[in-house]
């Protein structure tokens, strides 16, 4: 009998102490979903293209936040997203594009183009926290991200020759690695951002914040085949895009 009442105060006392490592593991680790707008231009280096501004965008996914150090002040965050981006350009009367139509070539001079792109996005992140304030927890956030494209169109606005009409399309834009591609399958950004997170009840909180990422690399593949530049005013060439891709985004998050 004594030996029944032990061993059942030592499954007991076991299943205590694993149940507080449970859920300090808990804490430390935490997931969650995310919602952000964002706002994103392109630093553009082609001759004869120049920025027009800010596109809205947006991103959503999931994130993983795993925390250390003696009072949990640091986190390593990582996730996986799904990016929608994009990026106008303006240009110059010397930029055509040619076009084929059922009735023959259409020579196309651009006056604007707009990118349209889509990607899916790893992060890995530090995240620096101060100790509870109330309710709260601030931090400090810098980090890069991979992101893998998925999607690439433009919209191109311009005139056209054969019609004598203004004339607008959407096109769908090949992705890879190599030079018959426009846009790089891969593009890389660091980021750096600030928050806090708001603890709602015991295991359910809200993250909120806006953080700022920088491109760094250009998410075109070299020489445009479909773009062509009139040099001499006699013959059209083919352009060297070069821009890398910027965004400031405002941060939501739901954390379990």
């Amino acid at each position: 009998m004594r030996k029944l009442l032990l061993i059942g105060l030592i499954i007991s006392s076991s299943a205590k102490l694993f149940a507080q490592e449970a859920d300090v593991e808990t804490k430390t680790l935490r997931l969650g979903f995310r919602a952000q707008p964002i706002f994103s231009w392109m630093h553009i280096e082609t001759r004869n293209l120049k920025n027009n501004g800010v596109s809205v965008g947006g991103k959503f996914g999931i994130l993983i936040d795993k925390s250390f150090g003696k009072n949990k002040n640091y986190a390593f965050g990582t996730g996986i997203d799904f990016v929608m981006v994009a990026g106008s350009a303006l240009t110059s009367d010397s930029l055509y594009k040619i076009n084929i139509e059922p009735v023959g070539l259409d020579t196309v001079r651009l006056n604007s183009r707009k990118y349209k792109l889509q990607y899916l996005d790893i992060p890995l992140t530090l995240k620096l926290k101060t100790n509870p304030i109330g309710d709260f927890v601030y931090f400090v956030q810098l980090g890069g991200t991979i992101g893998v494209n998925i999607s690439a169109k433009s919209e191109d606005n311009g005139y056209s020759q054969l019609k004598n009409a203004q004339f607008t399309e959407t096109v769908k834009l090949k992705t890879g690695l190599g030079s018959g591609s426009e846009v790089k399958l891969v593009r890389a950004e660091v980021s750096l951002g600030i928050g806090a997170e708001w603890s709602i009840i015991s295991n359910l909180g809200l993250m909120m914040g806006v953080s700022y990422h920088k491109g760094l690399m250009n998410v075109f593949n070299g020489k445009n085949q479909n773009i062509k530049e009139n040099v001499t005013g006699k013959t059209l060439n083919p352009i060297s895009q070069s821009a890398s891709l910027n965004y400031v985004s405002l941060n939501l998050a739901l954390l379990f």
